[in-house]
């Protein structure tokens, strides 16, 4: 069943961050939760390859993480400006493993947009390029944002995790594997 589980998976990918992957697989929890009864969640946990008690779990950690955030007076900012461009035509299918090098952006493309959002900059894309930061499988939907919105959600996104998470950042070595702080070594998954 892995690779069915795979392609179930693959529905909430993103081909430039496994964080946006997260993010789409919350929306698609979020929204069937909205939509669906108990016995159907289940059965919708289910199709997708997904525990459905670790998933209510996650969604009791996330209220109670909003409760205690209201309790301290911060605001919530609107998903409109914050989620919004990077869930952008999630609910579009994942693209084929053999598209999927010609949609994912490159590391000078990500570094390229990231640097043009921190400067106020957008970069006007190539006519008729796929592979274009911001273009993937629904180009109609990703439409609503421009490069400089879209990399600018990323960038946020990321640096919000990393702040977060110090210890989880690795850097890649000769070896292939990924060194962290404290000289601790590891490999992404699998």
């Amino acid at each position: 069943a892995r690779a069915a589980a795979d392609n179930a998976h693959a529905l909430f990918a993103d081909g430039r961050s496994e964080f946006v992957g997260v993010l789409r697989l919350w929306d698609g929890y979020r929204q069937a939760h909205e939509d669906l009864t108990q016995s159907k969640l289940r059965d919708w946990c289910g199709r997708h390859f997904l525990g459905f008690l670790r998933m209510r779990e996650w969604r009791e950690l996330h209220r109670q993480l909003r409760v205690l955030c209201e309790e301290l007076g911060w605001n919530e900012e609107p998903a409109e400006t914050s989620l919004a461009p990077l869930l952008a035509g999630s609910s579009a299918p994942a693209p084929a493993r053999d598209d999927e090098a010609r949609i994912k952006a490159t590391r000078g493309q990500q570094h390229r947009a990231a640097r043009l959002a921190r400067e106020g900059k957008s970069e006007p894309a190539p006519a008729g390029n796929k592979a274009a930061p911001g273009n993937g499988a629904d180009p109609e939907a990703r439409s609503a944002f421009s490069d400089k919105v879209r990399a600018a959600a990323y960038q946020t996104l990321h640096r919000a995790l990393i702040a977060g998470l110090p210890t989880q950042i690795g850097h890649r070595s000769d070896k292939g594997d990924f060194l962290a702080p404290r000289q601790r070594r590891f490999l992404p998954f699998p």
